[in-house]
């Protein structure tokens, strides 16, 4: 069974203990995303910086070279240089992979991809995880809530460049591990 796993920085893994170079080298093998993986092989097409229309180009150009994979994404703000808006390329993927019989899982870094939907009803929620409040919750951040909210609001250490560390995402997993259990691993 193959995990492919698309985002930015985050899924990338940029500044985990094991992220080689921080940005330019490999990507980490900690990550909510990894561990889902767990021990199936694993490919991370995710890197720092990207908007939601690169993790799209660079997931279906993984997925169009394998077969009999899951896929997990977490989606970057919206604010991010592309030329359709963040619901457009959730719905163009989400098509391309019910199209392809591919189980997936979405989420995202903050909910603000989710609350600035023109085109809310054409997502499939169900194909979800997203946030509960963190311990400390915010009162401006709206619910539902995305890993970056979640991980600061839970008061999770960040790095220097305000990436989620290794505790943010290992709670993160074990939250989103029924979920991605239910809708990913046990399709494959």
């Amino acid at each position: 069974m193959i995990i492919v796993a698309g985002g930015d920085s985050v899924i990338f893994g940029s500044e985990l203990q094991d992220c080689a170079n921080g940005y330019a080298g490999s990507f980490s093998y900690k990550t909510f995303a990894a561990l889902l993986a767990g021990n199936n092989e694993y490919y991370c097409t995710a890197y720092p910086g990207i908007g939601n229309g690169e993790i799209v180009k660079r997931l279906r150009e993984k997925l169009d070279t394998i077969e009999h994979c899951g896929v997990i994404v977490s989606w970057t703000w919206p604010y991010r240089t592309d030329e359709l808006t963040a619901d457009q390329h959730i719905i163009k993927l989400q098509a391309y992979l019910k199209d392809r019989d591919i189980p997936y899982l979405f989420t995202c870094l903050d909910n603000c991809v989710c609350n600035e939907s023109q085109r809310i009803d054409e997502i499939d929620w169900t194909h979800w995880f997203l946030f509960p409040a963190g311990t400390i919750p915010i009162q401006e951040t709206l619910n539902p809530r995305g890993f970056y909210q979640w991980a600061v609001e839970s008061k999770y250490k960040v790095g220097p460049d305000m990436h989620p560390l290794e505790d943010a995402h290992q709670a993160a997993y074990n939250l989103m591990k029924g979920k991605f259990d239910e809708l990913v691993t046990k399709h494959l």
